[in-house]
């Protein structure tokens, strides 16, 4: 038959120098078809060898290998992986022959001992310290399957890229180098990166300081010459979610949130009974704080170390102060200027979206740490405005004009962009 003319190689492998060729063989098949598909993918391997592409006629004796195990098959693919420079995978298939094949030919499993011999001089062992049970491992991209349980790894001389993987852990990837003949010790820190599957609810809590470039609206969104601060504040959030599986998780969140901005030497007015405008400039220290509650998605990034991303929504609920002072001219001859102070707070409810990024460890399974970034973009439900028909409590009394109040300013955006660096810190149960 066609494949048993295949089995075999003219000669003894004494060198790594020509891939095998075949000789006939008497040994039993199991069918005819998969000898004569396994013969197919052994020439194959031959002609790309002879072609020098190592890589493909590894491929084609190793699908011959799956489809029928023959000698040839095996050390024709260990000679392609010495000459990929893959000795520690040769090493491997060669020490496997006599136990695959027991009954080699006494001379065949001499020159067999006299390989192996020759890739151990090129052979290093890595010892994993620290490795989980039921781990992975990839070598240089390559699937190497479970690692053994005592973490000792042979590997080709030379410098290595490894990486264990495991269910509910991060993967962990680690640079080694192999010395012949030499066992090298390295570290392996598996962190867990799944909630466990009994623990599916977590509280936790962020804190974070508060940027915007503006509160907006009339005050803090005058123009030139006023001079204004950046708005600065802080925010706490407490956030109760549940799991939605390994990457998913839903909460509840409540919080609290304070900003402030100063003014100075904006152009205002004040307006006098009679419709008499008396210009001036006014300087305000605006001050916003409320409560936040809303809702939150989050995905988890087990590749980035114990990372998420958060997007949000809710709305804030609270106030806004504004402490008034100026200076005005006044249409009456007998003073140039006037002085006034006044103070109002509004109430201010807006609408909320966010987005966050954070990373962080888990120190035990059940507690997480991490920092990140969140922005927010605010949309005003009711925007605040300063009450100029307020009463009494609104009027401005002994100007030389009489009394007067200062027109209906918007204290605060209709739209505002916060920033907010935190820390957070979380307990899964």
């Amino acid at each position: 038959m066609r494949f048993a003319r295949a089995m075999w190689v003219t000669g003894l492998f004494v060198t790594f120098g020509t891939p095998l060729h075949a000789q006939p063989s008497s040994r039993n098949m199991e069918s005819a078809a998969a000898s004569d598909r396994a013969a197919v993918s052994f020439e194959h391997g031959v002609r790309a060898f002879e072609s020098a592409n190592f890589e493909l006629a590894l491929e084609h004796f190793r699908k011959s290998l799956e489809i029928y195990a023959t000698p040839a098959a095996t050390k024709n693919a260990a000679l392609c992986l010495r000459e990929l420079g893959r000795f520690d995978e040769a090493l491997e298939l060669l020490e496997a022959l006599p136990r695959r094949f027991p009954d080699l030919p006494p001379e065949e499993a001499r020159q067999n001992r006299l390989r192996i011999d020759e890739l151990s001089s090129e052979i290093g062992w890595i010892e994993l310290r620290g490795l989980q049970s039921s781990s992975q491992l990839v070598i240089d991209g390559r699937d190497r399957g479970g690692a053994p349980t005592d973490g000792r790894v042979r590997l080709t001389k030379g410098n290595h890229h490894v990486r264990v993987i495991k269910e509910g852990a991060l993967p962990t990837e680690i640079v080694v180098a192999a010395i012949p003949g030499q066992t090298v010790m390295a570290e392996v820190d598996q962190r867990p990166s799944d909630v466990p599957s009994n623990q599916r609810w977590s509280l936790g809590i962020e804190l974070g300081a508060t940027v915007t470039p503006a509160l907006g609206g009339d005050v803090a969104g005058c123009s030139s010459p006023c001079e204004r601060s950046i708005g600065a504040g802080g925010r706490v959030m407490v956030r109760a979610g549940r799991a939605l599986g390994k990457a998913l998780s839903l909460s509840i969140d409540v919080g609290f949130l304070a900003l402030g901005q100063d003014i100075e030497s904006r152009a205002a007015d004040v307006i006098a009974v009679g419709d008499v405008t008396s210009p001036g400039t006014a300087s305000d220290s605006l001050s916003m704080s409320g409560g936040l509650v809303g809702l939150s998605l989050a995905y988890r990034l087990p590749s980035l170390g114990d990372s998420l991303v958060r997007a949000g929504a809710g709305s804030f609920l609270g106030s806004i102060r504004d402490e008034r002072r100026g200076n005005f001219a006044t249409t009456a001859t007998s003073a140039a200027s006037y002085d006034v102070g006044q103070s109002q707070r509004q109430a201010a409810y807006y609408g909320y979206l966010s987005l966050a990024i954070a990373i962080g460890f888990r120190p035990n399974p059940s507690f997480r740490v991490g920092a990140g970034l969140d922005a927010m973009a605010m949309i005003a439900l009711r925007q605040p405005q300063w009450d100029g028909a307020c009463g009494e409590a609104c009027r401005i009394s002994g100007g030389p004009d009489g009394e007067s109040w200062f027109p209906n300013d918007a204290l605060a955006g209709r739209f505002m962009m916060l920033v907010s660096p935190f820390v957070e810190a979380g307990y899964a149960f």
